[in-house]
């Protein structure tokens, strides 16, 4: 019973705390704030590079010292150059239409099946 009530409580209350400081400064000067979607890393470039850094780090360290590590990471962060971030930002782009592509023919299967009956 007790965590019915708190549910409860948090769905009257949740609407109070649904913005952000960021969406706050946006409005005042008429901008939206666009966000990915949570746990779609494919649809968001600093993942690829993300990776490509760990692979750098993985494949060139040999000794583990967290000060070899992390002059490793500021290699592999320098490495990193604006053909990988164009490269990657394509590709996300190309995985967008992807999805935009299937939730058409999801719409389009879901509306046939619901005329058909």
């Amino acid at each position: 019973m007790a965590k019915v009530y708190i549910m409860y409580i948090v769905k009257r209350l949740k609407p109070r705390f649904n913005s952000y400081v960021i969406d706050e400064i946006a409005k005042k000067v008429n901008k939206t704030i666009l966000r990915l979607p949570p746990y779609n890393c494919e649809l968001n470039p600093i993942e690829l590079v993300w990776s490509m850094v760990k692979g750098y780090v993985k494949a060139n360290n040999s000794t583990f010292k967290p000060e070899d590590v992390k002059h490793l990471l500021h290699t592999g962060l320098d490495r990193v150059k604006s053909e990988d971030w164009k490269s990657h930002i394509d590709h996300a782009k190309k995985e967008e239409e992807n999805f935009w592509n299937l939730d058409f023919i999801f719409d389009e299967h879901l509306t046939r099946s619901y005329t058909d009956n």
